[in-house]
């Protein structure tokens, strides 16, 4: 039984691409937060393998920073 971790071939891919490996092979997962209605506000492509709730905190905040104004406010 192999038990070591998984390592990309390529040194020069960058860790922050969406695609990563799970116990279905390849995949990625897509995070989005809607409001009240459905409508989409943010949206966030993580690897395969990333838990949902490490995307939440990055998630919240670009959200803040796109629908509030620098005082917190709702931009109109």
């Amino acid at each position: 039984m192999c038990v070591g971790r998984w390592e990309k071939n390529d040194p020069n891919e960058p860790d922050d691409h969406a695609l990563g490996r799970s116990r279905g092979g390849i995949s990625s997962k897509i995070h989005i937060l809607c409001d009240g209605q459905g409508h989409p506000l943010n949206v966030i492509v993580t690897a395969g393998q990333v838990h949902e709730s490490t995307a939440l905190d990055t998630l919240l905040a670009q959200a803040d920073r796109d629908l509030l104004d620098e005082d917190g406010d709702p931009i109109p």
